[in-house]
């Protein structure tokens, strides 16, 4: 198990075996830490960004 530290974290985040939910400040911040998540994993991450305040998260579609 690798412990990382990072500068920049999410408000959220939650996971169920290989897919995450996670809230961020703005867009940026979120591609900033996919960037740092990609440099230091041998697997890689994507990102989608809600449409319609809500985005589909294991079947469900999670709105705000």
């Amino acid at each position: 198990m690798i412990n990382l530290q990072f500068q920049i974290s999410p408000k959220i985040w939650y996971r169920y075996v290989d897919d995450t939910l996670s809230m961020f400040d703005n867009k940026d911040t979120a591609n900033e830490f996919l960037k740092l998540l990609n440099r230091h994993n041998s697997i890689e991450f994507t990102i989608e960004f809600e449409q319609a305040k809500g985005i589909p998260f294991l079947d469900i579609l999670v709105k705000r």
